[in-house]
């Protein structure tokens, strides 16, 4: 759906009460995101080149996916249930803050001026980044990871020890 203020997207949660979904799209002019619903399971947000910021989110949230969202600086508020984020093309991303213990899956593409990625939760089983042109160091990879993927990370130094149960490796 696409929303023009916040205000359009509150009543918009006022009229749809139990919400689990939400999907943001093409939004411009949108800079900032209302409370969320506490029902709120998946929460999609895809065009939206003005939103900077997103507000807290709910503790019942397992799916973030942001895409061409140029101004968003940081992913901060992260629940603890998040299972999997996804961020593509998000310029100004610089900031990821700690990770949900509950995290499986992270990808994060066209990021390129994030540069540091924070400690990756022993649950992760596939880590995807690519085109990250800033990251210059990975955290320690956990045991569980079984996928990695780093496509186009340039200034990336070095790899750490690769896990034992990792399947799936493309450099």
């Amino acid at each position: 759906m696409q929303f023009t203020s916040k205000e359009q997207l509150s009543t918009y949660f006022w009229d749809n009460p139990g919400m689990q979904r939400l999907l943001i799209t093409q939004s411009p002019g949108l800079k900032s995101l209302p409370e969320l619903p506490g029902t709120l399971i998946d929460l999609k947000i895809s065009g939206c080149p003005d939103l900077t910021s997103l507000p807290k989110l709910p503790q019942t949230l397992n799916l973030l996916y942001v895409e061409d969202c140029s101004s968003l600086v940081t992913l901060a508020g992260l629940p603890s249930t998040l299972s999997t984020i996804i961020a593509h093309n998000c310029p100004f991303l610089t900031f990821v803050p700690a990770l949900p213990k509950s995290l499986v899956y992270l990808d994060i593409v066209a990021c390129p001026n994030l540069m540091v990625l924070p400690a990756l939760p022993e649950k992760t089983k596939s880590l995807n980044l690519s085109f990250c042109l800033g990251l210059k160091n990975l955290p320690a990879l956990p045991e569980n990871l079984s996928c990695l993927t780093l496509n186009d990370c340039i200034q990336l130094q070095a790899l750490q020890a690769l896990p034992s149960k990792l399947q799936h490796l493309k450099v």
